[in-house]
């Protein structure tokens, strides 16, 4: 989250207490959920200064207590709302959501994944003076063996390169591969990804996108180009999922890609998934329209009745925003066009339309410096790219839906 941060001339402090050592059992997507909501949301609402994350853990006798704060200095909450914020569907005030746009879901889930871990989810706030969201969660003791990996072993131990230019990234990556019982070899950029990938046999090579020397793209590229006896399947490691960063992969062969943060079952995942065993891959060139393990996570957490609510909502305010995109395109009102594909966007991430939400993020970036006579074109696929998203959605959603009504 800190490039986003620094992208708007924000600070972003990080602090740990690293004194407590100890093995706990506790459910890291979840958390690792919570904790970029958390994030994202004092990054988007604070237009100046920084914010601060401090992570400290708590022992007692049976359990260890987690406690992170997400502090901000930024528009601050009522403290009429305080409460009022952590219920589906509500932004603190009318402003705010024309503003920023969004279905106000996040904060309501993530309290809700809180206490399902039986932690608790407070914010104290002041208007005009920033926010501090707490997060507490108990973890329950475990033996040190226990919490630091008893991994089913994999069906067959595989060779992988992992190429990123950050020390940390590096250090992390080997730590998540050795844990899943394969053989890392680390490359700090692409000149070297190439060089190893020409003297060693690879299984898999994780890229990372962005390195100053050579980008990862370029460095597959090389490595298609080298003639090996067996070529490596090259997975991206990357926090950019841009629509533009997908065309270049899929033109590059890179049919995978993993996000930043890495989470272990992604990476098994990607990397134990092969094509060539009989297993089904990922094919970015197809470019899914749902990310369809969000949308079942946000059925089993909000049920089908939830889900009903929102998908009509969706439904109703995107055909709204659609209208009001098509509107400023023909007006070459750029800013209204950016606000409305901001608002489109979010709505969409809310079940997991990812090419929508990532098209309407590009034209909110490019909207300012996008020609007259390319935002009539702009707003028609955005209108198309909605019909097709939706469509997706009533097929996905259609069984659900019909069981609920039995």
């Amino acid at each position: 989250m800190r490039p986003q941060a620094l992208d708007k001339g924000l600070t972003f402090d990080l602090a740990c207490d690293a004194t407590i050592n100890t093995a706990a059992h506790g459910d890291p997507v979840r958390l690792n959920r919570i904790l970029l909501n958390l994030i994202s949301n004092a990054i988007k609402f604070t237009p100046s200064g920084g914010i601060g994350v401090n992570a400290a853990a708590e022992p007692h006798d049976d359990h260890v207590l987690l406690r992170v704060t997400v502090r901000d200095t930024g528009i601050g909450i009522a403290p009429d709302l305080h409460e009022r914020i952590f219920e589906d569907f509500v932004q603190a005030d009318d402003s705010i959501a024309r503003r920023f746009g969004g279905t106000g879901l996040g904060l309501a889930i993530a309290r809700r994944l809180t206490r399902l871990m039986h932690g608790e989810l407070t914010v104290e706030s002041v208007p005009g003076a920033g926010s501090t969201f707490t997060l507490e969660v108990p973890l329950g003791l475990a033996a040190s063996g226990i919490a630091q990996g008893a991994l089913a072993p994999p069906s067959r131990q595989l060779r992988v390169l992992l190429v990123d230019d950050d020390p940390v990234n590096c250090e992390v990556g080997e730590a998540i591969l050795k844990r899943l019982g394969h053989r890392a070899t680390i490359g700090r950029n692409g000149t070297s990804a190439v060089e190893l990938a020409r003297d060693q046999a690879f299984d898999v090579i994780l890229m990372d996108l962005h390195m100053p020397d050579m980008d990862g793209i370029e460095a597959a590229s090389r490595i298609a180009k080298l003639g090996l006896p067996k070529m490596p399947r090259i997975i991206a490691v990357t926090a950019d999922v841009s629509r533009g960063a997908r065309e270049r992969l899929a033109g590059a062969g890179i049919a995978k890609v993993v996000s930043k943060p890495i989470l272990i079952n992604a990476l098994r995942e990607a990397i134990e998934d092969d094509p060539a065993q009989g297993t089904t891959a990922t094919q970015l060139a197809a470019g899914a329209l749902i990310d369809r393990h969000f949308l079942e996570d946000q059925r089993e957490l909000l049920g089908a009745a939830q889900i009903d609510k929102l998908h009509h909502l969706l439904d109703e305010t995107g055909e709204k925003l659609i209208e009001d995109i098509t509107k400023a395109a023909a007006n070459g009102d750029h800013a209204q066009l950016a606000r409305s594909a901001h608002q489109l966007g979010s709505a969409a991430s809310a079940l997991g339309l990812v090419r929508l939400f990532e098209r309407c993020r590009e034209i909110e970036l490019t909207a300012a410096a996008m020609p007259l006579q390319e935002c009539p074109s702009a707003a028609r696929e955005l209108a198309a790219l909605r019909e097709a998203s939706m469509s997706a959605l009533d097929d996905l959603l259609q069984p659900a839906e019909q069981r609920s009504l039995d």
